[in-house]
Order: structure tokens, then C-alpha cells, then sequence
């Protein structure tokens, strides 16, 4: 099945699941955010995945605790044939997941718009992540809640730990003094 409005082109191919389960909206916790996050219904989530199977399952794992219901979009640039049997896992977790194969590896910006490209065009914020990120219980939730407190940002970013509890700086050079 082909997303309405996804582009073609050679070697490009969009994969929507032919069922989904019960809607994740049903599962959504009570939160003082909700009645705000209404507006965000879905959250659009774009993993661009190259070679790292292992770590798109994770990322796709924890995004089954974000409290908010997703349409996620799974941009495959290396024909990695674990990323099929990931998808199908997904769909069960999550419902709306989406795969784009894209074995030419166009490059992080160009899969990033293949993956928009997938999307439905109501979806609202979008976050765009690589596949080693592992979102920690209600980010996408907290990230949407502060975009709707500045309404002139076109795009927020999240605190970056790395896996042993460090911030990482998500911009130019580490500081030294």
C-alpha cells in the first residue's frame, strides 16, 4: 500500500501496514498535559536507519511509553533484512508505523524527507531522530508541550545523555575551558 502523498522514484517504496491494532489512543495516561497535547494528535516520529538493526529496535521499543499516540516512520537507507521482521514487531507496538526502503542511502536530509513524505499531512509536530535514540518515557509527549508554549519555534531539541548518564552538547564543539 502507497501513502497518498508519497513521491516516487526509482528505488523508492513506501510499506503501510495492512492492519493496525486498537487505537493507542485508548492507552493514553490522564496528564494535566493532555487536554494541550489534544491538539498533537498524533506525534509524527521519522528514524532514519542505517546498519544498526539492534539499535532501531530499541528506539523503536521505547517508543511504545510515550503516552501520546504516534505515526512513526521507519526510513531504511541499507537493506538490512532485520529491519522487515522490526517493522512488522512495530506495527504490533505501536500501529501506525510506516517503512521507507531507500537502499540508494540517499543521505540523512534526503531520507528525512522521504520520511515526511510518508506522513500524514495533519501530523503535527514531527520529531526526526536517527536510530540509536532511545526516547526515554514521555519525551515526545514533554517536547510537543513545549512547542505549544512557543509558537513562533519552528523546531526544539531535546537534552542529549548518552547511556552511562552524561550530557552530551547537541551542538558545535564541547565546551573547555
Amino acid at each position: 500500500q502507497k501513502a497518498e502523498n508519497a513521491p516516487d522514484g526509482p528505488g523508492f517504496r513506501i510499506i503501510l501496514p495492512a492492519m493496525r491494532p486498537q487505537d493507542a489512543a485508548d492507552h493514553r495516561p490522564e496528564t494535566p498535559l493532555r487536554t494541550v497535547l489534544e491538539a498533537y494528535d498524533p506525534i509524527g516520529v521519522i528514524i532514519v536507519h542505517y546498519r544498526t538493526p539492534d539499535d532501531l529496535r530499541l528506539a523503536l521499543q521505547s517508543l511504545r511509553f510515550q503516552g501520546q499516540p504516534l505515526q512513526v516512520v521507519v526510513v531504511d537507507a541499507s537493506e538490512e533484512p532485520q529491519v522487515r521482521s522490526w517493522f512488522h514487531v512495530a506495527v504490533e507496538w505501536l500501529g501506525d508505523v510506516r517503512l521507507v526502503e531507500r537502499p540508494d542511502n540517499p543521505g540523512f536530509g534526503a531520507a528525512c524527507h522521504a520520511g515526511w513524505s510518508a506522513l500524514n499531512e495533519d501530523v503535527d509536530p514531527v520529531c526526526i531522530a536517527n536510530a540509536d535514540v532511545v526516547f526515554p518515557p514521555g519525551a515526545l509527549q514533554n517536547l510537543a508541550a513545549f512547542m505549544t508554549t512557543q509558537p513562533d519555534a519552528g523546531a526544539v531539541g531535546p537534552q542529549i545523555q548518552s547511556p552511562d548518564g552524561l550530557i552530551e552538547p547537541s551542538w558545535g564543539a564541547p565546551i573547555t575551558f
